[in-house]
């Protein structure tokens, strides 16, 4: 059942559009990476230096700190075979808006995510990004 909410959450991120991301959609340039971890995204994906954002006491997560602050969690890493058979890595990061300190509520299908789906060279030893879904929601359904 897992396996099939996470395929779910997956299609969903490409299907309905929100509105907080963090990256710019619009200088889609080649980027690499030397490994898949949150820091790495935040300073290469996303352009924000350490000053402008705060990794938290918990795994895979940082603060980015302004008006209004916004707490990035970074799910597990999903790797998979895409049609061509090549090896792919699908990282999504929630997006959650603070409100005296704790996250936005939101409604059904509205949580926002980044999602972004990287190659690994395995000449260079690095990941590159090779496409990007932004400000998109998932929807979550309970299991009765």
């Amino acid at each position: 059942m897992k396996k099939l909410l996470r395929k779910v959450t997956l299609l969903s991120t490409l299907l309905f559009m929100s509105n907080i991301s963090f990256a710019d959609t619009f200088n889609f340039e080649k980027i690499d990476i030397n490994q898949i971890t949150l820091n790495e995204i935040m300073k290469n994906v996303y352009k924000m230096k350490d000053g402008e954002y705060q990794i938290s006491n918990k795994p895979n997560q940082v603060l980015v700190k302004g008006n209004p602050q916004v707490l990035l969690t970074m799910w597990p890493t999903t790797e998979y075979q895409n049609i061509q058979g090549k090896i792919r890595y699908e990282i999504v990061l929630e997006i959650n808006e603070l409100v005296n300190g704790k996250p936005k509520k939101y409604e059904e299908c509205a949580q926002n995510v980044d999602a972004f789906t990287f190659a690994k060279d395995i000449d260079q030893g690095k990941y590159t990004l090779v496409g990007m879904s932004l400000k998109s929601s998932v929807c979550t359904f309970k299991d009765n």
